[in-house]
């Protein structure tokens, strides 16, 4: 149909990142369903859900250990567990999902709320997961870096706890670079849907990301890291630790940098989504 033709068109460049294998070669689910089929492979992403339970056991335990303190816990030491603690249990679920067959297709194919408008955005339990691991982490990074908390920063932001710091941050990131490939993939969605039976969680083995694809996760992890970083440093800024007026200055051109930059990743994003939309119509 017309409808097929203009799509085939659209995703040609990710077409043409695959080998040319032969009809034998198609999807054909393994009897095991822990073993992957040797002509596809698992999604790279499934591996960054593994991190992120890594990342969350040393935060967790760097929040349990604490800073030496024999008092009782303080209520932002208890949120950041309690959040930390969300978010390993998401890792944990959606990581070992992907390692067993029916669970990883259950997460990957699009559920009853595809119909809807939400379910048009957000069209699978991976992504809908991939919301609330993001917020989680987002919310437990406010916590533990807010200088008055004294967990991982003190109060003249010095580093207090590096394991809990650096945890906290690796968290972020690969959680947005997650976000960022499950939102920047429909054109691998065609590919997936034709040569892996709708699998989600797995790519044909020589499948490669074209660079629209690759470009556009660039852009949505620039303007998260962007934001980011224009945020700490206008928070430093605020404080009044630095008094010395060109130290300010310094700090309010390098958010107002970052802040520039996040705008032209935000720009980026918009152009495509209209140009993409256009193309659809």
């Amino acid at each position: 149909s017309d409808a097929e033709s203009e799509e085939s068109y659209y995703y040609a460049d990710e077409e043409s990142s695959l080998p040319m294998n032969p009809p034998s070669s198609r999807y054909q689910p393994s009897d095991n369903n822990f073993l992957i089929p040797s002509h596809v492979k698992l999604n790279p992403r499934a591996n960054l859900y593994l991190v992120i339970l890594l990342t969350c056991i040393i935060t967790i335990a760097s929040l349990v250990v604490g800073n030496g303190k024999s008092t009782p816990r303080s209520s932002s030491e208890r949120a950041a567990l309690f959040f930390s603690s969300t978010s390993l249990l998401i890792a944990v679920i959606i990581g070992f999902s992907f390692r067993y067959a029916p669970m990883r297709i259950y997460i990957t194919r699009p559920y009853s709320l595809y119909e809807w408008y939400l379910g048009q955005i957000i069209d699978s339990r991976e992504e809908a997961s991939s919301i609330v691991l993001l917020i989680s982490t987002f919310i437990l990074c406010g916590i533990v870096m807010q200088p008055q908390a004294n967990l991982a920063v003190t109060s003249n932001y010095k580093v207090l706890n590096s394991s809990l710091f650096y945890s906290t941050w690796v968290s972020v990131y690969t959680c947005v670079i997650i976000v960022a490939d499950l939102f920047t993939q429909d054109a691998s969605r065609w590919i997936i849907a034709r040569d892996c039976d709708g699998d989600g969680g797995v790519v044909p083995s020589g499948y490669r990301p074209s660079f629209r694809s690759s470009a556009l996760k660039a852009w949505f992890v620039s303007l998260f890291s962007n934001f980011a970083v224009s945020a700490t440093l206008f928070s430093v800024c605020s404080s009044g630790l630095y008094e010395y007026e060109n130290y300010r200055t310094k700090v309010m051109v390098g958010g107002f940098i970052s802040l520039c930059g996040g705008l032209v990743a935000a720009l980026m994003l918009a152009l495509h989504h209209m140009v993409t939309t256009a193309q659809e119509r």
